[in-house]
């Protein structure tokens, strides 16, 4: 795998901001029309916008950004494509959701996301995943992927804020209680882990200690960015 390299205003990269505890990962991208983000925020709120109108919101803050560097100009044409796509259709409608299981198969070819039953949704992590993945591009391993001792207080954390968020109103109930089947079950996959192994990928998915050593690079390169503060819920 190739070394992380900061995006510096190319077609296509991914970012990342937060906290020592959290942090919140999307795309970065210049589609001709300037350089614009898009993430996953929360429930219901995929956000697109400039970089500069992401770093004044009070909950997102300033972010590191790397170049995904070896990726085909015809590949790279398909997945901002695919972003657009995603976009036009699904701007208040992807659900947050701590399942790794159907990331591969959460959006359909034609953006639109897949019918894979109640409770079923994506981090902002798994977004950035879900997009890869469709493309082609697997970028890591998920089925050499390994449990933490501290995925479940995340899984809990997530749900339990989850479950005081409006939009969830009046069918949230049912969506958290169809994910707490997920809690100590499901993988976490981390945006530095999911960031790094986008912005290095060649040709092969990294392993799960291949993984986690660039996601600890890159929190590492945050800190030294002096970028790491408060940022939503990733």
């Amino acid at each position: 795998m190739s070394q992380l390299k900061d995006y510096a205003g190319s077609r296509l990269g991914v970012f990342i901001s937060g906290t020592e505890k959290q942090r919140h990962a999307g795309f970065i991208f210049d589609d001709e029309s300037g350089v614009e983000v898009l993430h996953l925020a929360w429930h219901f709120m995929l956000k697109r916008g400039t970089p500069e109108e992401y770093i004044a919101h009070p909950h997102m803050g300033p972010f590191a950004a790397y170049l995904c560097e070896d990726y085909l100009d015809s590949q790279v044409d398909e997945i901002l494509s695919f972003l657009d796509t995603i976009w036009v259709r699904n701007r208040n409608v992807i659900p947050y959701g701590i399942s790794s299981d159907g990331i591969e198969s959460f959006f359909e070819m034609d953006g639109s996301v897949a019918n894979l039953g109640e409770g079923a949704g994506l981090t902002c992590a798994s977004f950035l995943m879900s997009v890869f993945f469709k493309l082609g591009h697997k970028i890591l391993d998920p089925e050499n992927w390994q449990h933490r001792d501290t995925d479940p207080e995340w899984h809990d954390w997530v749900l339990s804020n989850l479950e005081q968020h409006p939009a969830l109103q009046p069918q949230g109930a049912a969506h958290v209680a169809a994910q707490r089947q997920y809690v100590g079950k499901a993988f976490r996959f981390r945006p530095e882990e999911v960031v790094g192994c986008a912005a290095v990928f060649e040709d092969e998915p990294a392993s799960f200690e291949v993984a986690v050593a660039i996601g600890e690079s890159v929190v590492q390169d945050m800190r030294q960015k002096g970028v790491l503060r408060n940022c939503c819920v990733a």
